[in-house]
């Protein structure tokens, strides 16, 4: 009987909210135009099933820095509701350094073992060789994936969904899922292509994320 209707509060809510499950979809749907690209640039299912072995393989990378992303937005969110700029800023470096080194380390990792790692998940010569090219790109795109999605998170506990929303539309869509298409498709470019292609999109988009990241930070002091 004591409840009071607040539309500000639900407003806060979705603004937040809806664009991060938007992104969510729009990755589900790159994901989908990713597998096309592959089954008719390959000419066979052996691409996809190579591209989804990796992505099985790279929970073990994402599981750890998921969760620093995700632990920064409940910790940036605390010290912008208090005020301490200086204590955003030193957060966001140790976070950003902590789960960039952490991805280094996977790098490192999966450029060692990836070789002894994908037998334990085909048999098929084609899939393992399509798997090892695989990584032997992805692994230069771990330290920028962690950057745009730590970026992402900091962001939308400052506050700011939308830039989720657009650096994942720009991410999957425009930049990954087209370049894949021209080299793969048009091209008719070897499947390497469109693994440079998602390296390429990561670039991108972490670079833009960091100095989008920095300009909120600058405009809300």
């Amino acid at each position: 009987k004591k409840f009071s209707y607040n539309q500000n509060i639900i407003t806060s809510i979705l603004k937040l909210g809806v664009p991060a499950s938007l992104s969510m979809i729009i990755m589900s749907v790159g994901i989908f135009i990713f597998n096309i690209i592959l089954t008719l640039g390959a000419g066979n299912e052996n691409a996809v099933a190579a591209y989804q072995i990796g992505g099985r393989i790279e929970h073990l990378f994402f599981i750890p820095i998921i969760s620093i992303a995700t632990a920064l937005v409940t910790l940036v969110a605390m010290y912008y509701g208090a005020k301490r700029f200086d204590l955003i800023l030193y957060i966001v470096k140790y976070g950003l350094s902590r789960s960039i080194l952490v991805s280094l380390c996977f790098s490192s990792f999966f450029y060692f073992f990836i070789e002894k790692i994908i037998h334990l998940f085909s048999k098929s010569q084609i899939e393992i060789e399509y798997t090892i090219s695989y990584f032997m790109v992805l692994i230069f795109a771990y330290p920028f994936i962690t950057v745009g999605m730590t970026c992402s998170r900091i962001m939308q506990g400052l506050g700011h969904g939308t830039p989720m929303l657009v650096l994942t539309i720009l991410r999957v869509v425009i930049i990954n899922s087209c370049l894949a298409w021209y080299f793969v498709i048009n091209l008719n470019k070897p499947i390497i292509y469109a693994w440079y292609s998602i390296l390429t999109s990561c670039i991108i988009t972490s670079i833009l994320s960091i100095f989008w990241m920095f300009r909120i930070i600058s405009h809300k002091k």
